[in-house]
């Protein structure tokens, strides 16, 4: 076997970095969600449908990366298999939440209409969302082209780091579970944006 085509274990330099990438773009999307909640409880700007399935789909770009965390602790799959499928996961819900924060923003695009909710540094939460969908597209773009080099080995069980991140996303989505339960109900009529 040649060097070229050894695995890299968990102790090269490109493997770190991928695994520390995994952990800032979980943490990453779970920042963006304590902040779409700041905005809703600290500023009193309560999300429409189209916010809350933007954020639904903020939620399942990070389950991308939680999946190929997930599984590193030993799958049948190769590694190679398991990032690719993660990242998969995240284009398809970057594609999807990029779909629904355009038809918000083309809701409101009429010159003299004021947009919907208030604007964080001069862009309104839809407008943050397309570009974030983006933002989420070529990271995940690029961590596919380069995925050989990048997939993580196997380790035997998950470290601290990882399930602090788990831990933080998955009480992220129960908390969104919980406030849409409570503000919209259990069988909310889905309405147009205002």
């Amino acid at each position: 076997m040649n060097i070229s085509e050894r695995e890299p274990t968990l102790d090269s330099l490109p493997v770190r970095l991928q695994w520390c990438l995994l952990h800032l773009y979980i943490l990453g999307i779970c920042g963006i969600l304590l902040a779409a909640f700041f905005v809703q409880f600290g500023l009193g700007d309560a999300p429409c449908t189209l916010c809350l399935l933007q954020r639904c789909c903020m939620i399942l770009a990070a389950l991308g990366p939680t999946w190929i965390i997930a599984t590193a602790t030993g799958t049948s799959a190769s590694p190679l298999e398991n990032l690719s499928r993660g990242f998969g996961i995240s284009v398809i819900a970057s594609v999807l939440g990029l779909t629904i924060s355009a038809r918000q923003i083309l809701m409101h695009i009429a010159p003299g209409d004021p947009g919907f909710g208030i604007p964080i540094f001069g862009y309104h939460l839809t407008t943050w969302s397309f570009i974030i969908f983006w933002v989420i597209l070529l990271i995940s773009g690029t961590t596919l082209l380069f995925s050989r080099s990048l997939a993580p080995t196997a380790k035997s069980q998950l470290g601290r780091y990882s399930k602090a991140t788990l831990a933080l996303l998955g009480s992220l989505i129960f908390a969104n579970v919980v406030v849409v339960f409570f503000t919209h109900g259990a069988f909310a009529p889905l309405v147009q944006t205002p």
